[in-house]
């Protein structure tokens, strides 16, 4: 399996082109420029949700099916770490005010893990089989849908 990562390109205009120049070129309104192709770790199973973690400039991604969740440099895509034992996990959200970032996982767990030292900090139990999960940063509160 791999990641491609993307860079909206510096110096390319923000306004998207026509849409005739658009369909006669296929090109795509985004101004996307390719950063790098990187391999990942694991099995070629199901890769579920990412985010950013701006501050140490890392991109989360749950592995699902690998029940790993594997953090990875933006800048070249290089691992960081897979964190290991994460059953089916799907959402993930960074909140670097408070730290750490959150990991939805089967069948009933939210994983709380250190942003800094990437290591698990505790599992809370939420309702079954969460997907989705949020962070307000502004109450401190994180929030699963299942």
């Amino acid at each position: 399996m791999a990641m491609t990562l993307w860079s909206c390109g510096a110096g390319m205009p923000a306004s998207a082109p026509d849409a005739a120049t658009e369909a006669a070129t296929g090109a795509a309104s985004l101004p996307l420029v390719l950063v790098a192709d990187a391999p990942l770790p694991g099995g070629a199973t199901r890769f579920d949700y990412q985010d950013i973690d701006r501050a140490r400039g890392y991109v989360i991604i749950a592995h699902m099916n690998d029940g790993t969740v594997v953090v990875a440099n933006l800048s070249d895509g290089s691992v960081v770490k897979v964190i290991p034992n994460v059953p089916t996990a799907r959402g993930i959200v960074v909140a670097d005010d408070v730290g750490m970032f959150f990991v939805t996982s089967s069948p009933n767990q939210l994983v709380e893990i250190d942003n800094a030292t990437l290591n698990e900090v505790r599992r809370v139990t939420t309702g079954n089989a969460p997907d989705g999960v949020g962070w307000d940063p502004k109450d401190k509160i994180v929030a699963t849908s299942d």
